[in-house]
């Protein structure tokens, strides 16, 4: 199956940075908002977008940097090189010897470990409005 990114530009709505993202799996175009994206991880090579809204979708792309959407600030945290979750679809759970990040969007739930030099910020990050 074939997967291509576009690039939604809201400059006719004011907007001068990118809001979406547009892939095409297989037959059918999938249009994600930045604000719906759940979750991005690469498990068994592969990297999956998860929404908000119950959709889960592989991305053929061999980093996250090659996502065409920016995602950092305040919305998003990187918890490792193939790792970005979004505030709202995460929580922490506190083991004995580490910290877990519990990512959901109610349908798809994944654990991903928290590396030690950023659970503080992480944990801070959770924090923040």
């Amino acid at each position: 199956m074939k997967l291509n990114y576009h690039n939604h530009n809201q400059q006719d709505e004011g907007n001068s940075g990118k809001d979406s993202v547009c892939i095409k799996y297989g037959s059918v175009y999938y249009r994600i908002q930045v604000d719906q994206i759940a979750y991005l991880y690469k498990t068994e090579g592969i990297f999956f977008l998860v929404d908000k809204n119950k959709l889960k979708l592989p991305l053929f792309m061999n980093s996250i940097s090659e996502f065409p959407l920016n995602l950092s600030g305040n919305t998003f945290f990187r918890l490792s090189e193939g790792i970005i979750v979004a505030n709202g679809s995460v929580t922490i759970a506190s083991g004995l010897d580490r910290s877990i990040a519990i990512a959901s969007n109610n349908l798809y739930r994944n654990k991903f470990a928290i590396p030690k030099v950023i659970e503080n910020d992480f944990r801070f990050w959770l924090l923040k409005p």
